[in-house]
């Protein structure tokens, strides 16, 4: 995160990228982030669809998408299968945050 900067951590998808590292991350319908490659914590860029962690950057100018910064893709680590023996459905969403 930048200094003196408050940034808040958000979820979301890969909706859009193109071949000059510039793409689109989605939270909600409504609710879009402007993303650069140099903002990834990884040299190759994302696939859409994949799932995202990042911090909020404010848009530069008006009428302008807030900006996706630090983002990082989140890898949902999967219970064994002994443990999913007794557990009940949970969506991915639930997998996550735990």
């Amino acid at each position: 995160m930048e200094a003196g900067t408050e940034t808040e951590r958000k979820i979301g998808v890969i909706r859009s990228w193109n071949e000059r590292g510039f793409g689109i991350v989605l939270v909600t319908h409504k609710e879009r982030y402007f993303c650069h490659i140099t903002q990834f914590d990884r040299a190759t860029p994302p696939e859409v669809g994949e799932k995202v962690r990042f911090d909020v950057k404010p848009p530069r100018k008006p009428g302008e998408l807030p900006q996706a910064i630090n983002v990082t893709p989140i890898e949902i680590e999967l219970p064994s299968t002994s443990a999913l023996a007794g557990m009940e459905s949970n969506t991915a969403e639930e997998l996550v945050s735990r």
